[in-house]
């Protein structure tokens, strides 16, 4: 009896594993510094981290019983990692706690904000919530903007397609990172 819950742990544990390592794939293209503003910033870095979580994380939950175990097992190796990349920099072991508990405080602040634009399909409300997180130590560009507010609507769309299977396996396809716009001439 207790073989099969070994194994779904071992499921779930890899399958967020995998899962973080696409997430972090996607969120370190350099279009996205490079296209669409964002800062190359630990911060920026972050926020865009944490906007590809929360659509994987966004989409699992709206599985029954294990898609929300999955999606719990993601918020756990990602915050593990934090971790891990704080100690890499050199904070000391009193100062991780604190760090990696405003970065989570921080994260559920964010994906709130994200899950009620999303939800009301409010553009300005999803403009404005990118404003403030993503692009919070530098002032946005409006095309640059509307392009990652169109982008997290397309990959939220595209995450409700796919099957629930290839994400427990940790197979997850996003799209491009947006395009800069093309000038007319």
């Amino acid at each position: 009896m207790r073989l099969p819950k070994l194994f779904k742990s071992n499921r779930l544990a890899d399958g967020a594993h995998a899962l973080y390592v696409a997430i972090m794939g996607q969120s370190l293209k350099p279009e996205f510094y490079l296209h669409a503003g964002v800062p190359d910033t630990l911060a920026g870095r972050f926020d865009l981290l944490v906007i590809h979580a929360f659509l994987v994380m966004r989409r699992l939950k709206r599985e029954a019983g294990d898609g929300r175990r999955l999606s719990r097992a993601l918020y756990d190796v990602m915050f593990a990692d934090m971790d891990r990349m704080w100690r890499e920099l050199g904070v000391g072991d009193f100062g991780i706690g604190h760090k990696v508990n405003r970065m989570s405080k921080a994260f559920f602040g964010r994906i709130a904000a994200y899950e009620a634009a999303l939800q009301g399909g409010d553009e300005q409300e999803l403009a404005d919530a990118l404003r403030r997180n993503l692009y919070g130590t530098v002032e946005a560009e409006p095309q640059a903007l509307m392009r990652m507010a169109a982008y997290l609507r397309r990959e939220d769309a595209a995450l409700a397609g796919q099957p629930v299977e290839k994400l427990f396996a940790g197979a997850i396809a996003f799209g491009p990172p947006p395009e800069p716009e093309a000038v007319s001439g």
